[in-house]
């Protein structure tokens, strides 16, 4: 149970990240609350779907006391995560360099 309290808040935030990511790729503007209840509803559903399945994936590993499931899931979701992250992260270098 520790693990799952550890890793609780640091998946939900990875899974939170890619859908975000997902939705920024593939939609063209902010979804707003009406756009739920057009078209946009089921585009949405489906950039929902990759994290939505690593969570199932987790979930069910850990409710089967895998452990080795649940790290490998874990890690491919905070490997996903980390890589939208380093798209934004500039480099110190480049940002002292380019500051002058």
């Amino acid at each position: 149970y520790l693990i799952r309290a550890i890793w609780c808040v640091t998946l939900h935030v990875c899974w939170t990240v890619i859908v975000g990511r997902l939705i920024i790729d593939h939609l063209k503007e902010t979804p707003t609350p009406e756009d739920f209840l057009s078209s946009k509803a089921f585009d949405v559903l489906l950039l929902i779907l990759p994290a939505a399945a690593l969570h199932g994936i987790y979930d069910a590993f850990c409710m089967h006391d895998n452990l080795i499931g649940g790290l490998i899931v874990g890690m491919i979701s905070i490997g996903w995560a980390f890589e939208i992250f380093t798209q934004y992260v500039e480099p110190k270098s480049a940002a002292s360099s380019a500051g002058g």
